[in-house]
């Protein structure tokens, strides 16, 4: 497969596009890494500006971790 290969704004705008847009759903930065990758996009350092993309949380009361539930 073909990627087109982008850097700054342009890679942070895709990254946002993945997570937050229609088909994106918020899930972690390993699925949304591999969402830029389906869309055809790439760049070196996608893994590492996901994660700094999604987080880290800031702790609340002591807790690092967000529990999600829905049905």
């Amino acid at each position: 497969m073909i990627r087109r290969c982008v850097h700054g704004k342009e890679a942070l705008d895709i990254l946002e596009a993945c997570h937050n847009g229609p088909t994106g759903g918020h899930h972690g930065a390993n699925l949304t890494a591999k969402k830029v990758f389906d869309a055809g996009f790439f760049w070196p350092s996608i893994y590492k500006d996901a994660r700094n993309f999604m987080g880290p949380f800031p702790s609340s009361k002591g807790n690092k971790y967000i529990l999600d539930a829905d049905d």
